[in-house]
């Protein structure tokens, strides 16, 4: 009776669950659908429903408007994205190369390439020499995520065997009891860097979100030291601190950085840090007397 009795309360859980997200997607759709009245009379649309707009332009062509096309950062790619390179070259042996890593997928939610027309099962290997990252901070990133991988049709991407072809220091990690102490500490440490000879455009300050963005600034403040607050431009300013959330990190390079309230109490946030830890500069300097390193500032343990 036991077993019966939980499997029926098992039912009717699941069932409750079922009738509040039908409730849930009603009411988004209602929003959804206003935002899209309000968008048709501005006579204006998504970036999504251009994409696929131009799918359906490309798969009624009889001649191809490109032969080959090379995807970098593919792990972020939407599906109306996929959808049109898949109209646009997909058809055609290697029409389409992707070049990505899913440990730092952090702008798109996963979803199953082969449904929109791209299968890479057995077509897809790993790189596993690193020639931008330092073997110390390769090694501190590495323990963010598993040895492996995997996206929603299986393939899965095998960490391990990684190696680089250059070492630096070691990243420092420290954490702290308060915000304020965790201010003061980060700005101390900017001070001492600029003594060291570092120019402040040499320096940057990465936080998990826009909320955490004051107290970047208040620890420049505390250093006074000069910074900028990086946008969607991503455009850094000659003798001044860049200040950025993580989301931004991509591509961007420093000599010095330092990842602030860093939690990993959830995969999304590690995969950003991963991205934080791993793509901002590690350039190797070639001076004997320069440094090249992170620093993580751990403040009190919070939830994403």
């Amino acid at each position: 009776m036991g077993i019966r009795r939980c499997r029926q309360q098992r039912i009717r859980s699941v069932a409750v669950r079922e009738v509040n997200l039908e409730k849930h997607l009603a009411m988004l759709w209602q929003v959804f659908e206003g935002v899209l009245d309000q968008m048709q009379s501005a006579g204006t649309v998504t970036q999504a429903k251009v994409f696929s707009k131009l799918a359906d332009e490309m798969s009624s062509r009889t001649t191809p408007v490109f032969d080959h096309v090379v995807v970098d950062e593919a792990q972020d790619i939407s599906v109306s994205q996929l959808r049109f390179l898949a109209a646009t070259a997909g058809d055609r042996p290697n029409g389409l190369f992707f070049a990505g890593d899913l440990g730092q997928r952090i702008f798109q939610t996963p979803f199953s390439w082969k449904s929109v027309g791209v299968d890479v099962r057995g077509r897809s290997r790993n790189l596993s020499v690193n020639y931008r990252t330092s073997h110390q901070i390769r090694m501190q990133a590495d323990r963010l995520l598993g040895p492996e991988v995997a996206d929603v049709d299986g393939n899965v991407e095998n960490r391990k065997g990684t190696v680089s072809v250059f070492n630096g220091p070691a990243p420092a990690v420290q954490g702290y009891k308060s915000e304020d102490v965790e201010i003061v500490a980060v700005g101390d440490w900017v001070k001492l860097r600029r003594s060291e000879g570092v120019l402040p455009n040499e320096i940057a300050i990465f936080v998990r979100s826009q909320e955490q963005i004051d107290r970047a600034v208040a620890a420049c403040e505390h250093a006074e030291a000069a910074f900028t607050v990086l946008d969607e431009k991503v455009a850094t300013a000659p003798n001044t601190v860049s200040i950025s959330n993580m989301h931004l990190a991509k591509g961007l390079e420093f000599r010095l950085s330092l990842s602030w309230h860093a939690t990993t109490t959830c995969y999304r946030f590690k995969s950003v840090l991963n991205l934080s830890l791993t793509t901002l500069t590690w350039r190797r300097f070639t001076t004997p007397n320069d440094i090249s390193f992170t620093w993580l500032a751990l403040g009190p343990g919070t939830n994403c």
